[in-house]
């Protein structure tokens, strides 16, 4: 077997993990604003950070190796129960969408106008998709820097058991790789916040004034 085929199949594999996990992060960013749901951080890849910036109220950070990422939202209180799971679905409906584009690219006709390289690398590329879809869905809680994280599987697992109104009004929370210590901060205080609030709910307070603050102790 040619060894630069291989080396080629290698290489449009790490990129396809790489696209997968940025299309990923991309669905669910996407779903979340389809769904009314504001957006606090949008974090994608490991490592160093090469970029950080604001796009409204919502903090962007992009690091060096893009093999992860998540994205984190403000508690969203009495969010009709379709929009989360729209939000929680929106990774891999979006990786579910890459795979059904590069599908259609590799019809005889398409095909034959793309170079070889390209080629070689749709079925690597596809497979890191469907590889991701399936990662994604297994509910679990890997331990990642010492931090439970649950898999988007477990949170629609948890999402539909969950009580409807206001007692199950949770931040929607989810990271997909490892979360790096600034982010993991954000991500405490936005529990906490999200309990208080919820405790005030409870007594008849008005969320606002805490969800407000809630936001003022996750910026940067």
């Amino acid at each position: 077997m040619d060894s630069t085929w291989l080396m080629t199949i290698a290489l449009w594999w790490l990129a396809g993990m790489a696209i997968a996990f940025v299309v990923h992060e991309a669905g669910h960013a996407v779903c979340a604003v389809i769904g009314s749901m504001p957006i606090s951080l949008v974090s994608i890849g490991l490592g160093p950070v090469l970029l950080r910036g604001r796009l409204g109220k919502t903090r962007m950070v992009l690091r060096a190796l893009p093999f992860g990422g998540f994205v984190l939202l403000y508690p969203v209180w009495g969010a009709p129960r379709r929009r989360q799971l729209l939000f929680l679905l929106g990774g891999v409906l979006a990786n579910a969408a890459l795979i059904a584009l590069l599908a259609c690219l590799n019809s005889p006709g398409a095909a034959q106008a793309l170079p070889t390289f390209v080629r070689d690398g749709q079925g690597p590329v596809m497979f890191a998709q469907a590889f991701v879809i399936v990662i994604q869905l297994v509910p679990f809680r890997p331990r990642i820097n010492g931090v439970r994280m649950a898999s988007d599987g477990l949170q629609l697992l948890r999402l539909l058991r969950r009580p409807a109104g206001p007692a199950g009004a949770r931040s929607m929370l989810r990271c997909s790789a490892a979360t790096p210590a600034i982010e993991r901060r954000c991500c405490h205080r936005l529990r906490r916040a999200s309990c208080s609030i919820s405790a005030a709910w409870s007594q008849g307070s008005t969320p606002r004034s805490g969800a407000q603050s809630m936001r003022r102790s996750c910026r940067s």
